[in-house]
Parts: structure tokens; sequence; C-alpha cells
């Protein structure tokens, strides 16, 4: 997604952070599963901790998105 935004001026300036935010949902992606394999691991009641950045990162970058969008739309530059 980011390499389609950044070759479209309107979403340029958005194409590094929508690539950072998907890196790193990947990174604590990866790390929430290893956190919760399984129920015995000694980690495995902090993968809350892991859990909220996660959503945090992804709501973010959804509002960001969702409000570009919605500013493009009211200008009438949205295709």
């Amino acid at each position: 997604m980011s390499r389609r935004m950044a070759g479209d001026p309107r979403w340029r300036s958005l194409a590094t952070y929508t690539l950072a935010t998907g890196v790193a949902i990947v990174i604590l992606f990866v790390a929430l599963f290893a956190l919760t394999r399984l129920p015995d691991m000694p980690l495995y009641g902090f993968a809350g901790i892991v859990q909220r950045p996660t959503v945090a990162v992804w709501f973010a970058c959804t509002l960001v998105l969702a409000l570009r969008l919605s500013r493009l739309n009211a200008k009438g530059d949205a295709r």
C-alpha cells in the first residue's frame, strides 16, 4: 500500500508512515505470537502488554488514513 501511496502526490506524505506502521505491526504480531504460544511460557502473562500497542499502532494508522481520505473527499479530489 505504501508503494502505491508513494506514486500518488496526494498520498506521498503518508507513504513512509504507512510502511513503518506495517513493519511495526508485523514485528508486534510476531512478538505477540511468541508470548502467547503456550500458557506455560514464562512471559505468557505479559501478552497484553504487547497486544495493546499492536492495536494502538494499527488503529492510529487507520485513523490517519481515514482522515486524509475524508479531507480529499471533501475537496472533491478523491478518486
